[in-house]
């Protein structure tokens, strides 16, 4: 949806999150401070599509979101280089929430690869494409591996908006 949210405390950063979205067409940004942002995370997630921020708040930023969405096996996050494709990890999990249970969610390892597919390697189709078959397979299959892999894979045709996939290019 091209939204943008960025979170940071000084005005150099507002300035160049501002300069860099401009670079981008049809980019829609808004700056929030961190209680506004956890804020909008409780009574309206919906509305946050992606948050940049420095990396003094990101790993908290992070860690709310996946306390507030139920899971924190559902997170992904990335670290974008100035050159490059970046870092894009799924959020880690306390070990206690798994261990012994015989179970690894992997929606937050697909919804990493999304965000190294759109940011990383700019195949932008094909990160929404992935990201549409999690979100879609979310319910269908809580705690089974496998039944939520293949959920995903039946998912993946149906989440395709485009006629083909392509290498977008980055303007």
């Amino acid at each position: 949806r091209a939204r943008l949210t960025s979170v940071g405390s000084t005005a150099a950063w507002t300035a160049l999150v501002a300069q860099q979205a401009e670079a981008w067409d049809g980019i829609e940004l808004e700056h929030l401070s961190l209680g506004q942002l956890l804020t909008r995370f409780h009574h309206h997630p919906g509305t946050v599509d992606l948050v940049v921020t420095p990396a003094a708040l990101g790993d908290a930023i992070v860690d709310v979101a996946a306390r507030l969405a139920g899971s924190l096996h559902t997170v992904a996050s990335g670290w974008l280089a100035e050159s490059g494709p970046g870092v894009f990890a799924p959020h880690q999990c306390d070990a206690a929430e798994v261990a012994g249970l015989g179970v690894a969610d992997p929606a937050g390892t697909l919804l990493a690869a999304s965000l190294l597919l759109g940011e990383g390697l700019g195949a932008r189709s094909a990160a929404r494409t992935l990201e549409r078959a999690v979100a879609a397979a979310a319910g269908a299959a809580a705690n089974d591996t496998k039944r939520f892999t293949a959920a995903v894979i039946a998912q993946l045709p149906a989440a395709r908006t485009d006629t083909e996939h392509f290498q977008e290019v980055l303007q």
